[in-house]
């Protein structure tokens, strides 16, 4: 599982003299320091190095900045993977282990962690990581120059202060201190070094300055090309500081990755049968099919994964906007939940290859409420929830009317696949007198639009943190404020209460019953409408990919290029490109592949409780 706030919150830390923070003080005598130097490694022996990969991105940045305005697009994954942090978690076993850091140690109290840092960590231009780089991100992450409300308040609120320990002779110390306890304080203060040397003194030209510099990083790759809407590239560093430590062997593998700009992904799927890609996922049903019957999977050309997963699944929802007047009134959100027949959709178009999301946080153990089922498409419910709002009256069209208004909703989404799903739904929509009218934008624009809350509806999926996170999404304080999150614009001091003690509890069982309440709130709310869950991964891909004995871990849910946790795991072998590419120029069958790995799968594992 990566270990990731929502939206990448654990990427940077703190200061001093600004803001009046103490000056680096002497280590603590009495810390348990731990440590795991061996966790269990993911690569294969069998992994060569080299060649190049190229991929598809589906929407170019609009900045290589990882915070503040346009931050938040699809290639800020790849750049917030490639960043190491204090610590890593297994994905597999759950054990912590260091990256960054060689060991930590927990304060009594719970309210502060001690970190030794490791003294071969160095950024990518080759200047040591240190603990300077660690006191300066309060300073960052605190200045009103990033125009990032979250940040701010993140770094004031929970983390407090980060200081360097005074240490008379062995490896730099650091010190994450947080305003209260926390049962996973290991996880609340992981956080990733920014460069002191690189950012320096912030200024209120900030975000211009820094769209498109590149900035110095920890991991195996670098940004070394950019041509502005066509492509991008990155190269593995010759001598990247971490290829030694045994969790990092046979990974990472290939020498320089490719990513071509390509609006839609039917035809990134044209792409990778001309061969100018060399992996594409297609988690869609429909793509999974369409590459199945495809004279280029029949003739051996292409080939099939798929690896079931075991993770926590994203929230992926229809979000309303409540700060619309429609929006207002709990009674319409709820009839919209009830008007939309998503298990129609799953069954119809998906071949029930996707499950039915019930709700937020789900697939996080005992933090996800099991009480929760999703509102089903009940035509009888949105009518009458419709009539008592005062939606009674019809247009010629079968659309409700109120006050003249016309019950007429758009949807902003990006990505052409979407389309047939929610014609679906605008089709059976309608028949409880709601006209839901579809509002495709190119992903870049879309994303904008709907963190800048110019949307009625969004279709959305959130990424996965390693514990469910809720400030960003829900709290009052990142409302009705562009570039922030909290799209459905939710505002009620309740939830802000119960998400500050979410926050602040002292153990698991009260941070789960806090979690539990969240998402109970969310569901009454109604402002979230759960769809889909995905219970695999999957990709086709050029024969030359190659992958070890269990093609990934737990947690993959894309080819994981650079994911420090779980990622890079896979190679090419160079030495049949020739053949596979002569073969396909003459005509010549190859032999037909599609792996299918069961190792992490959920379905069967609760078949084999329900037998």
């Amino acid at each position: 599982m990566r270990v990731r706030l929502e939206i990448s919150a654990c990427i940077f830390g703190s200061f001093w003299g600004a803001f009046g923070l103490a000056s680096p003080k002497p280590a603590s005598p009495k810390l348990h320091w731990q440590s795991l130097a061996s966790p269990p490694s993911l690569g294969s022996p069998k992994a060569q190095r080299g060649g190049t990969l190229r991929l598809y991105l589906p929407q170019f940045p609009l900045t290589l900045r990882q915070v503040g305005p346009d931050a938040h697009q699809s290639f800020r994954k790849v750049l917030d993977d490639n960043d190491l942090s204090l610590l890593n978690l297994h994905p597999n076993t759950g054990q912590w282990f260091g990256e960054l850091a060689t060991e930590w140690a927990i304060e009594s109290s719970g309210k502060a962690v001690h970190y030794r840092l490791h003294p071969k960590a160095r950024w990518s231009d080759g200047t040591p990581v240190t603990a300077k780089d660690y006191t300066y991100i309060l300073e960052f992450m605190r200045s009103p120059f990033l125009q990032a409300p979250w940040y701010n308040e993140y770094y004031t609120k929970t983390i407090v202060a980060i200081e360097e320990v005074k240490v008379s002779e062995g490896p730099e110390e650091i010190v994450v201190r947080l305003a209260d306890t926390t049962p996973e304080p290991l996880y609340a203060t992981n956080l990733r070094p920014i460069p002191r040397h690189f950012y320096g003194e912030l200024k209120a030209d900030f975000v211009s300055s820094f769209n498109w510099k590149i900035p110095p990083n920890t991991g195996p790759y670098q940004i070394s090309a950019i041509d502005k809407g066509r492509s991008l590239t990155l190269r593995r560093h010759p001598h990247w500081w971490a290829d030694e430590l045994t969790y990092m062997q046979h990974r990472f593998n290939v020498d320089e990755v490719v990513y071509t700009y390509i609006r839609d992904p039917n035809l990134a799927f044209e792409y990778l049968k001309a061969g100018a890609i060399d992996a594409l996922s297609i988690n869609s049903p429909e793509q999974w099919r369409a590459a199945e019957d495809d004279p280029m999977y029949q003739k051996g050309y292409l080939h099939r994964l798929q690896l079931d997963n075991d993770m926590p699944r994203g929230d992926y929802a229809l979000v309303l906007n409540s700060a619309l007047p429609i929006f207002q009134d709990p009674k319409v959100r709820e009839a919209f939940a009830y008007a939309m027949a998503v298990d129609k959709v799953i069954h119809e178009l998906l071949q029930d290859a996707y499950l039915r999301l019930e709700g937020i946080s789900q697939g996080y153990g005992a933090y996800t409420n099991p009480l929760i089922k999703a509102r089903p498409f009940d035509l009888q419910k949105a009518n009458a929830l419709l009539d008592s709002a005062g939606w009674q009256q019809r247009d010629t069209d079968g659309i409700r009317l109120k006050a003249s208004q016309r019950l007429s909703v758009p949807i902003t989404y990006s990505g052409s696949h979407q389309t047939p799903r929610l014609l679906v739904l605008a089709s059976e929509a309608k028949k409880a007198g709601i006209a839901l009218t579809l509002q495709p934008m190119e992903p870049a624009a879309a994303f904008k639009s709907i963190l800048d809350k110019q949307h009625s509806i969004a279709l959305m999926a959130w990424g996965t943190p390693y514990r469910p996170e809720y400030r960003s999404r829900f709290h009052s304080s990142l409302a009705f404020k562009a570039q922030s999150s909290n799209i459905s614009n939710t505002a009620n001091l309740r939830l802000d209460q119960l998400i500050e003690e979410y926050e602040h509890a002292g153990n698991d069982s009260v941070r789960i019953a806090k979690a539990h309440a969240i998402q109970q709130f969310v569901h009454d709310d109604g402002s979230y409408i759960p769809l889909f869950a995905v219970p695999y991964y999957r990709l086709a891909h050029a024969p030359w990919l190659q992958f070890p004995e269990v093609p990934g871990t737990k947690s993959t849910d894309d080819l994981s290029v650079f994911d420090h946790s779980s990622g890079g795991l896979f190679w090419m072998d160079t030495s049949i490109v020739a053949d596979v590419r002569s073969a396909q120029k003459r005509g010549l069958p190859l032999p037909i592949r599609t792996r299918v790995d069961h190792t992490f799968s959920v379905l069967s594992k609760a078949a084999g409780k329900a037998g």
